[in-house]
């Protein structure tokens, strides 16, 4: 309405200008009357009065055309965090992909404090926003003292990645224990930063606290955000532990955890100066106490992450795409639609955002976060999923019944084949029973190991249904790359059926090699020998088909029947 308006005013002024100029007659002279200048004066100084009115008007009514400009075409707001974080960079690329298929468009804002994030969407400010986990947990149950009351009108459109929790130890910090840091100086990350809320909570499980009277270590917050200033006071000593929350493989931690230190030509930074920074893992028993309520998620670190000697052991925070009670449930639905099946084009966008940031860096489009929380189950969470996201959630059904499908119908025609040669099948079994046990054990072993993997997959998409678990467990079982475990209980379940499976075939198959082997070392010993095998000697004519009867009464001329010649007489 306001941009009408001036648009009106902009026209009239238009046609009165038009209406002034027509009363100066066309001039064929070069030169001007006195009363063509006077009028010529007079059109001159209407015009430019009118001119700086209309740019009066324009100036004063800018920001509100402004505000009218962006409310109609936002169809929804998407609070995330810094510009420099993911957070921002998921945010953006959702818009783009969003954009392109042209089922919303969403106005991205950024903050400095995404703690505040859960508070915005309850108190109605945005519409979607990006947090996670735990403090959405915190928010929906109310627990202080960030929360006093149950931020009821937070729900949940679809999990997107995993973050996880890297605590690395200053050299020669010799513990192997979260309750050993009891005393010591620990950097918790920036101020009122989603690291620093994550770290004080897993310390609290152990008795560590930081205020009030319990006092027992000190917790070291930092306004600087460069990650790399918080490591170098780790081998200065001036910090003894440091937390970080962030995507797996980070560039910085992995320059810092390095075990060679030479491994980097040039040292670009205070990461890249670090050495004998070590990971410190979690207890087992203290990950399992810590996932119980949904806050956080068992995770492995694969020790190819950060070139370790072995994985880490830790737990890690979902970020969630949440919405707010302004969320329509037809903008819901579309966002959750998005996500779900535009998930590649997202990922690709965030790669062409983050490659654009650091033009010329060899390490700008690698490692990237992935939207690995899509075919991941959320058992504990699902109780806060907006109704008209949860036909996007994942569900082991719904997300793989073709996948299911597709495995029956392989194990009928299977099935099938067996019974229809089941007299081969059997002659074969019978000939090499060893073979058989061999490979119906390992079948078993297979089964066994995927329904297993299966339960404790947990985090992993490799693990989320049963037909992946069959596929996977092969794949891992023949240490195919990709397929790492994310959970140290299905981790130690995994090598002991390496083992038992190499035993069992092993076991059973060592007859029929050895059979195999003589039979080679046979062959190239009479091929030494200049020697036939003795299966191609041929003595004479090959009577092996007759196989008719002797009369019993026949009798022939030195050659006898062999019951006559041991009956004769004067037979011994």
């Amino acid at each position: 309405m306001v941009i009408r308006k001036i648009l009106e005013c902009f026209l009239l002024l238009q046609d009165s200008l038009w209406d002034r100029v027509r009363l100066f007659p066309a001039c064929s002279c070069p030169r001007l009357t006195g009363h063509h200048q006077q009028k010529l004066q007079e059109v001159s100084s209407w015009m430019y009065k009118r001119c700086a009115l209309f740019v009066l008007l324009a100036a004063a009514f800018l920001p509100f055309c402004t505000r009218a400009v962006l409310a109609q075409t936002c169809d929804a707001t998407l609070l995330t965090g810094s510009e420099k974080g993911y957070y921002y960079k998921f945010g953006m690329a959702i818009r783009q992909v969003a954009a392109r298929t042209r089922e919303m468009n969403l106005c991205i804002q950024t903050t400095d404090r995404n703690l505040d994030n859960v508070a915005q969407l309850e108190a109605g400010n945005v519409d979607f926003a990006i947090a996670q986990s735990d403090v959405a947990h915190d928010a929906w149950y109310g627990h202080p003292p960030k929360f006093h009351h149950r931020a009821a009108g937070v729900q949940i459109v679809m999990p997107l990645y995993l973050e996880a929790v890297h605590i690395l130890l200053r050299p020669h910090l010799n513990i192997s224990r979260l309750e050993d840091l009891k005393g010591k100086r620990v950097g918790v990350g920036l101020q009122t930063s989603g690291t620093e809320y994550t770290a004080k909570h897993i310390l609290a499980a152990v008795d560590l606290q930081s205020e009030n009277g319990g006092k027992n270590f000190e917790a070291i917050s930092t306004s600087d955000p460069v990650f790399c200033h918080s490591v170098k006071k780790l081998m200065d000593g001036s910090l003894d532990a440091l937390f970080r929350v962030t995507v797996v493989p980070l560039m910085d931690i992995r320059n810092a955890v390095k075990l060679d230190p030479n491994a980097v030509e040039k040292e670009n930074t205070d990461c890249d100066a670090a050495w004998e920074v070590r990971l410190l893992p979690l207890d087992h028993e203290l990950a399992e106490r810590l996932v119980r309520d949904g806050s956080y998620i068992e995770t492995l670190i694969p020790k190819a992450a950060y070139r370790q000697n072995e994985s880490t052991l830790t737990v890690g925070v979902q970020a969630l795409l949440l919405s707010g009670k302004s969320a329509s449930n037809d903008n819901v639905k579309k966002l959750a639609r998005i996500v779900r099946f535009k998930h590649a084009e997202i990922e690709e966008a965030l790669s062409e955002i983050i490659s654009s940031e650091h033009a010329g860096h060899d390490h700008a489009a690698e490692n990237l976060p992935t939207l690995s929380l899509l075919d991941v189950p959320l058992p504990a969470l699902m109780s806060f999923v907006h109704p008209s996201a949860e036909r996007y959630v994942y569900h082991w059904w719904r997300s793989s019944w073709k996948s299911e499908l597709t495995i029956l119908c392989a194990l009928v025609l299977v099935v099938g084949g067996m019974f229809w040669k089941r007299n081969r099948l059997g002659c074969a079994m019978q000939l090499q029973p060893n073979l058989t046990f061999a490979i119906a054990g390992t079948l078993l072993i297979w089964f066994i190991g995927a329904c297993v993997l299966y339960h404790f997959g947990g985090v992993d998409e490799h693990f989320n249904s049963f037909p992946r678990s069959l596929v996977s467990t092969f794949l891992y079982l023949a240490s195919c790359p990709g397929y790492a475990l994310l959970n140290q209980d299905a981790d130690s379940f995994a090598q002991m059926m390496k083992w038992i499976s190499l035993v069992l075939l092993g076991g059973f198959a060592s007859p029929l090699l050895k059979q195999g082997l003589d039979t080679l070392l046979e062959k190239v010993s009479l091929w030494l020998q200049n020697k036939e095998p003795a299966s191609e000697r041929r003595t004479g004519p090959d009577r092996s088909h007759d196989l008719r009867p002797i009369a019993p009464n026949s009798r022939t001329r030195g050659d006898g029947n062999i019951a006559d010649q041991a009956f004769a007489s004067g037979a011994d």
